[in-house]
């Protein structure tokens, strides 16, 4: 055999031993890695999320749920409620002139009259 070629077939040897060897480093590396406080930190938080985004995932169902056996939704009963609240103000302010109206005839305070018609003060 020729000098050159068992020196090449000896590199190669050497050559592929030594790329068997950096794969061992690297994948002990990256165990060491995986096991690190770092890597266990990350793992837990991405568990965490994923917990979280399940938790939302279920309130959120919950929520599609009840809003579902709502007779009217809520942004109707509110304008529903400011209605009756404008209607109610408009009756009041028309009762409390009429009132105003009748205690300045008689010479009196609005008070007074308010008290013979039985509307207390938190009326």
């Amino acid at each position: 055999m020729d000098a050159s070629k068992i020196q090449s077939g000896a590199s190669a040897g050497i050559d592929e031993a030594s790329a068997a060897m950096q794969t061992q480093d690297n994948n002990r590396r990256t165990f060491v890695q995986a096991d690190s406080p770092a890597a266990r930190k990350a793992a837990n938080l991405t568990s965490k999320i994923a917990s979280l985004e399940a938790q939302i995932a279920d309130t959120q169902s919950k929520l599609a749920e009840v809003e579902a056996q709502l007779k009217n939704p809520a942004a109707e009963t509110v304008r529903a409620h400011i209605k009756l609240l404008h209607d109610y103000n408009e009756i009041r302010d028309v009762g409390l002139g009429l009132i105003g109206m009748i205690a300045e005839q008689r010479g009196l305070r609005m008070k007074d009259v308010l008290g013979e018609f039985g509307v207390g003060e938190g009326d």
